[in-house]
């Protein structure tokens, strides 16, 4: 159980990672008119939607 919780962390690190460095490659124009509030709520939003999906996923699996 340990080893999952670890897995879920770090893949949900590394996607939170790469949306911030896409988001950095964005011109700044789009990144002022961009609501940072909303790319946190975007970011948890898949996290708990990951995290859901694998722990059913690891249930079902024997």
């Amino acid at each position: 159980m340990e080893k999952i919780k670890i897995t879920i962390g770090i893949v949900s690190a590394i996607v939170t990672i790469f949306v911030i460095a896409y988001l950095m490659t964005l011109p700044r124009a789009v990144l002022e008119e961009f609501n940072w509030v909303s790319i946190v709520a975007l970011l948890f939003l898949y996290w708990i939607i990951f995290v859901n999906w694998y722990s059913k996923h690891k249930r079902e699996t024997p």
